[in-house]
């Protein structure tokens, strides 16, 4: 960690040496004049599952010479080769080409994800990238402290923490990858459940799953993980398992998180039926209707407590004038919010972190001032509650963002931005003697928003309006999460969420409290004898958490739903009967999952539970089920002798009454 901090330090020297850190929404860069001006070799649009909201990007690893040929028959995102100081692509001990021999045969197909063992192969690998233009490319490493050393000296490139080989829970894994200065770690796919990449893709990082030995049953798990990469040997088998299992048009295999805009929402004004925006009323409402998150807006007061409001100016909301930053904290208290009653009270960030501490909803923390004291103030206070792993910060002011950095790099960022990324090509209009725009250029506008949003390791939280389906589907693909702002109608919402956006910020979270979250089976195995059915249940989560009065929301029974469509994955000891039943048919064990279909402005879609086992028995007339005590190992004897002096009894009887 040494080598981190001096490289952090040196590179803080030369941002402040070079008056970049102007506190500038928008401004400021850790990027040197020489690295900035690296040409290009491309940013390429990269081919997908077409049924698939956002699937993952396809991951193959060069074993051996023929792979990089074989992987153009393949639907590729990323080709994925280890590279040695003398700049030859290795596999183990063999050798299998140069590097400048892979890149012309595996031409402009594929970004390329280079793994690098020890610092003298990455600064052979970036020397060569920058003399060739190569910047649209993944640097992979096994070690945090090389890949924020390629991250300084080359930030355009994107790093991958390779964890595959290690056994790490949440926590360490979050402070690991940031520690790289990076977004994406690479875990093997066994190790993941659905909550477990959650927890990962709520601190904004992006998660690489690599599935070993491919099975139809193993690629359903790993897309359903919710995985943003996906790495196999045999990608032919997901090709298969997307067409034959995701095949219906607008599969949702990773849901979009929901962000509370100030709370519940925010309305012309501020003003809402739930109370004031950036209330703790307004949070509680918007987590109870569902929210994964709650956003905040933070502000210095004059005796420097820290407290949520979004504008500086107080009489936007509150009956006062002035500021908050030349109020004291005791004056605000007494302040009342305009058109409410009373009960109001202009919160701190210190009550938000008590009370959402006790919940598993994040706190988006909106940095106001772009100061380094009020960094460092939000910082200090999220670490005297250990929330560190329950919040992430977000500022218009990339160089804020570079001071949390600096002292909190296990803390998720985001960079606001509402600046238009978007190229076209430029067509001379003759008639009118103006330039038209003409084609949207992919590559440009890729590489202006990653030098941009890179350089502070932050994801990219754009306004909606400045961004296409394409754009947000590339970035993506590219392993940088696009956290889209502010939504305030459903139908909005539904449309960004049919783009896969990572998250969505929204004015009023009760528009999503009806909608179904996730549906599941009630057991993850169900045992049936051979001949009978299995009583298999779907349930439905809504988003809303809870009604009014705090009663918690109940799970619907979505069984005999006409929506809910019953999906055999493998095994043929199962079949299904009218009704969505499961029969077994003949002994074995079968897996299988349910898709339900949803409705929204912007079409239907579908979403999908996680895979169950069926075990079909072929049990004995004395063994069915488990109705007997005789039925216990070592007490057959028993249930002989007891069977046998019975007999004998009534025998006895018999002859007496004779």
């Amino acid at each position: 960690m040494k080598t981190r901090s001096l490289c952090l330090a040196i590179a803080m020297l030369l941002l402040i040496l070079s008056d970049i850190l102007l506190p500038l929404a928008g401004k400021g860069s850790m990027v040197s004049a020489e690295e900035s001006s690296v040409s290009l070799a491309g940013y390429n649009e990269l081919v997908c599952n077409e049924t698939v909201v956002q699937p993952a990007s396809t991951i193959f690893e060069v074993k051996e010479v023929s792979d990089i040929a074989a992987a153009k028959n393949a639907c590729v995102n990323i080709i994925f080769v280890t590279v040695d100081a003398a700049l030859d692509v290795v596999y183990g001990s063999e050798k299998l080409c140069s590097v400048s021999e892979f890149l012309a045969e595996a031409g402009d197909h594929y970004v390329p994800a280079f793994k690098v063992l020890d610092e003298e192969s990455l600064s052979a690998l970036i020397n060569y990238q920058k003399d060739c233009g190569i910047e649209d490319a993944f640097i992979v490493s096994e070690e945090p402290e090389i890949l924020y050393s390629a991250r300084i000296k080359f930030p355009l490139l994107r790093g991958v923490l390779d964890l595959r080989e290690q056994n790490l829970c949440e926590e360490e894994i979050i402070k690991a990858v940031n520690a790289g200065f990076s977004k994406i770690v690479f875990l093997k796919s066994e190790s993941l459940t659905v909550d477990f990449v959650d927890t990962l893709r709520k601190r904004y990082l992006t998660v690489w799953a690599e599935d070993g030995d491919v099975t139809t049953v193993s690629a359903v798990k790993t897309i359903l993980t919710g995985a943003n990469g996906i790495a196999a040997d045999s990608l032919q088998v997901y090709s298969e398992v997307y067409e034959d299992f995701f095949g219906k048009q607008n599969s949702i295999v990773r849901k979009s998180f929901f962000i509370g805009h100030r709370g519940s929402g925010a309305t012309e004004g501020g003003y809402s039926v739930f109370g004031p925006e950036n209330t703790l009323e307004s949070a509680k409402k918007a987590y109870a209707d569902g929210a994964d998150y709650v956003e905040v807006d933070v502000h210095f007061t004059l005796d420097k407590e820290l407290v949520i409001m979004h504008d500086s100016s107080l009489g936007t909301m509150m009956d006062a004038t002035g500021t908050v930053e030349t109020t004291s904290y005791a004056d605000l208290k007494s302040y009342t919010y305009k058109n409410y009653d009373d009960s109001y009270r202009i919160p701190t960030l210190r009550q938000f972190i008590e009370y959402f501490k006790q919940t598993n909803c994040m706190l988006v923390i909106e940095l106001k001032d772009y100061s380094k004291e009020l960094a460092d103030a939000v910082v200090a206070l999220v670490r005297e509650y250990n929330f560190e792993n329950q919040c992430v910060i977000i500022c218009f002011s990339k160089p804020s963002l570079g001071y949390v950095y600096e002292n909190e790099p296990s803390i998720g960022l985001g960079a606001l931005s509402s600046e238009d990324f978007r190229v076209y090509e430029k067509i001379y209009d003759e008639k009118h003697d103006i330039y038209k725009n003409g084609d949207f250029d992919l590559s440009q506008t890729l590489r202006g928003l990653f030098k941009s949003v890179q350089n502070y390791n932050c994801v990219y939280n754009p306004g909606y309006n400045v961004v296409t389906e394409e754009m947000i589907q590339q970035i993506q693909l590219r392993g940088l999460g696009v956290q889209v702002w502010t939504l305030q109608d459903s139908s909005l919402l539904e449309q960004f969420m049919m783009r896969g956006c990572a998250s969505l910020t929204i004015d009023g979270v009760a528009m999503i409290s009806d909608m179904i979250r996730s549906i599941s089976a009630n057991q993850t195995e169900y045992r049936t004898a051979v001949g009978e059915e299995a009583e298999v249940k779907l349930l439905g989560e809504y988003y809303s958490r809870s009604d009014y009065e705090g009663n918690k929301t109940s799970a619907a029974d979505l069984t005999d739903d006409a929506n809910a469509e019953p999906v055999l994955i493998s095994g043929d000891a199962f079949e299904l009967t009218d009704g969505n039943s499961w029969k077994a048919v003949k002994e074995g064990t079968s897996v299988a999952m349910y898709r339900y279909k949803m409705f929204s402005t912007a079409g239907q879609y579908y979403i999908y539970s996680q895979p169950f086992t069926l075990v079909a028995e072929n049990r004995s007339e004395k063994g069915q089920g488990c109705s007997s005590v005789l039925d216990i190992p070592g007490l057959h004897w028993v249930g002989e002798s007891l069977l046998v002096v019975t007999a004998v009894i009534i025998l006895i009887r018999k002859r007496k009454s004779q």
